[in-house]
């Protein structure tokens, strides 16, 4: 049976606004796996910098790992994340997989109302 509910989704803002409300309306935990890298490794940017690529890819993929053992949750990831290598492969026999997919012109008013406003 599957314990677990993994979004994706191209605009990171939209994606996380569903997940959190789906998970109150379920009663689940809500994780995304961009703020655990972030708490873990605090600067992704500069991590990947001074040790590369690979040693953030390794990273990312133990927390999808650690992740696969959650039940109850709804997760979020980026779309290359979830594609890295087997990563999917953690979460596929006990997750349910949504992809939210949205058209062209809601998507851009949506990346509008995020701009920031310059003066």
């Amino acid at each position: 049976m599957k314990n677990k509910i993994t979004i994706l989704a191209l605009n990171k803002n939209f994606k996380k606004k569903i997940a959190k409300n789906l998970s109150k309306k379920l009663d689940m935990f809500y994780v995304d796996t961009n703020e655990l890298l972030k708490y873990d490794l605090l600067n992704i940017d500069k991590v990947i910098k001074v040790a590369g690529l690979d040693y953030y890819n390794k990273v990312e993929t133990k927390t999808i790992k650690s992740l696969s053992s959650y039940e109850n949750v709804v997760i979020t990831m980026d779309n290359d994340s979830f594609f890295y290598k087997d990563n999917y492969k953690f979460l596929q026999e006990t997750s349910l997989f949504i992809y939210l997919k949205v058209n062209y012109n809601y998507f851009v008013t949506i990346l509008e109302k995020e701009k920031p406003k310059t003066s």
